[in-house]
């Protein structure tokens, strides 16, 4: 997608978002939301903050960080 649409194309952008969902370790809930995050900078950029893309990726930080938390809780 990247080599057709270019690195800051909206959908080049969701495709990165469901892979890297779906390619998500669920023992490691914690390296998700990194990876997240790291998307949800270039989102922002291109697509702004309150783009349904946006919001859905604060949304699954916010979920795989209360995973993280309740992992590490005895």
């Amino acid at each position: 997608m990247e080599r057709v649409l270019g690195d800051d194309h909206s959908v080049t952008l969701a495709n990165r978002y469901d892979l890297t969902v779906w390619r998500r370790d669920p023992t490691h809930p914690a390296g998700i939301a990194t990876a997240l995050e790291q998307l949800l900078e270039d989102v922002i950029r291109v697509v702004g903050p309150d783009d349904d893309l946006t919001l859905n990726i604060q949304e699954d930080i916010d979920r795989f960080r209360d995973q993280a938390t309740d992992a590490d809780t005895p």
